[in-house]
């Protein structure tokens, strides 16, 4: 079964402070991807096949659903989230037929 309508934002803060860094600061400093990614069973070949198509994220601004009491309690404004038009799934796990999940990688600029 399909995981459906549920949201998540991202940001990262000042270790001084725990102040949020506004995205494109932190850029300089990390690199973010997001990525849906699917395994699938091959009947014919008896082997999985795996891919991954890369998300697109934004700044959640006020479009963010916030229904819970510490979301509204945080800055959700200055948060990062999927585009709003990216479609993306979380189903089945790694031993389904068929097994979707995101990837989120964060790494280290030079």
């Amino acid at each position: 079964m399909a995981r459906e309508n549920f949201q998540f934002g991202f940001a990262f803060t000042r270790q001084e402070d725990g102040s949020i860094v506004d995205y494109q600061e932190a850029q300089r400093f990390v690199q973010v991807k997001i990525e849906q990614r699917a395994q699938t069973w091959d009947n014919v070949t008896q082997a999985r096949n795996s891919t991954a198509r890369l998300l697109r994220i934004e700044n959640c601004g006020d479009s963010f659903l916030q229904h819970v009491r510490e979301a509204k309690q945080t800055q959700m404004n200055r948060f990062m989230c999927l585009e709003s038009e990216e479609k993306w799934e979380v189903l089945g796990n790694y031993y389904s037929l068929d097994f979707r999940y995101l990837s989120l990688k964060v790494n280290k600029c030079h």
